[in-house]
């Protein structure tokens, strides 16, 4: 039942996710958009959902909540695609014997966490842990990722930091956190800033981190943990640091851990220490991490692809090809794989 389930999951969602490479087709595929006549085109917000972004709070603390930025048909178009990708990979462990069904009958933030649990010790290590990688957004390159950058919502919160000229960094991520016992996928992060992970051209310039769960977050599931009252300072630090080593690196930080629900987001400077916690629960948590700019400022990763997504100066301008920012960065990892371009993280 449940596989027959997931083969009718597949068959309804395959026209709408292009895979890998980009189509002529693909672009034209996922199109239709709400009945609503006030959807924002690309690169034009629209003030029927603008959230509140505290300004001051950000400023003080280097951080804040963004509560309802999101709907449920800007999630459901990142879901819908990567819930195709879960399925295809788990029909092909099934066909392995790795698997003796898909889970095709739970719900996106429980199926990919009951098929780890249920994947032999070894494929979990061999092969889950390279498709989790896999599923990252320059690796998955989907159309439905794609148009959720030039959701209303993020837009208009991500300008009241950046401005109006909106530019996307290269630094971007979709991340499936598996419940840590099952192995072979993501585990906690240690703390870090992000400013570490570009390149020097980008000091001096402000870049915006925006974590998007999935999901509700819970101190059980992986929430973001950040360090307040630090990004002000600008000190950067390089590389991963333990519990044990904040007080002395970063001293006066308070950790606070952000419990948001779906539909929210944490805004964090590019100077605010921060990590991932353990996932000890029984559900994936899938994230989004995206950076944002003022447009024509240095991304820190020249190799990579930078997009407008909004211009009011020159709407023109704006980067709205699924099929070009699919181009750029299979050239821009290209570029990285054979040594042209450093990768971006600095050394400690």
């Amino acid at each position: 039942m449940a596989n027959a389930l997931a083969g009718r999951r597949l068959a309804r969602l395959l026209d709408h996710l292009p895979l890998r490479e980009p189509t002529a087709a693909a672009a034209a595929g996922a199109a239709a958009e709400s009945d609503s006549a006030s959807a924002a085109a690309p690169g034009k917000s629209s003030a029927t959902n603008k959230p509140f972004v505290d300004r001051e709070h950000f400023d003080e603390h280097g951080f804040v909540i963004v509560r309802d930025m999101l709907t449920e048909q800007d999630l459901a178009k990142v879901e819908a695609d990567y819930d195709v990708l879960v399925n295809q990979r788990a029909q092909q462990w099934l066909e392995a014997g790795h698997l003796e069904t898909t889970h095709g009958d739970l719900p996106f933030d429980r199926r990919l966490a009951a098929i780890a649990h249920d994947l032999p010790s070894t494929i979990q290590e061999s092969e889950l842990k390279p498709f989790l990688h896999s599923m990252d957004t320059m690796s998955a390159r989907c159309k439905g990722t794609f148009d959720f950058f030039f959701s209303e919502g993020l837009l208009a919160a991500v300008e009241q930091i950046v401005g109006p000229e909106i530019t996307l960094n290269p630094i971007q991520h979709i991340r499936p956190y598996i419940p840590h016992r099952y192995g072979g996928g993501y585990g906690s992060t240690t703390w870090h800033q992000d400013q570490a992970v570009t390149q020097e051209e980008a000091d001096g310039y402000d870049i915006l981190t925006c974590w998007i769960p999935f999901t509700k977050t819970t101190t059980a599931n992986g929430a973001l943990r950040i360090l307040k009252n630090v990004a002000k300072r600008q000190d950067l630090v390089i590389g991963h640091h333990e519990d044990e080593d904040i007080a002395e690196l970063w001293p006066g930080g308070e950790p606070v851990d952000c419990l948001v629900g779906r539909g929210d987001a944490v805004f964090i400077s590019a100077y605010t220490p921060h990590r991932g916690t353990l996932n000890s629960s029984d559900t994936v948590r899938w994230s989004m991490d995206l950076r944002f700019q003022r447009t024509g400022t240095p991304t820190g990763r020249p190799a990579h692809p930078a997009f407008v997504l909004q211009s009011r100066e020159d709407p023109s301008s704006v980067d709205d090809s699924f099929d070009e920012w699919c181009r750029r960065w299979v050239e821009g990892i290209e570029n990285v794989r054979s040594g042209r371009f450093p990768h971006g993280h600095r050394q400690g």
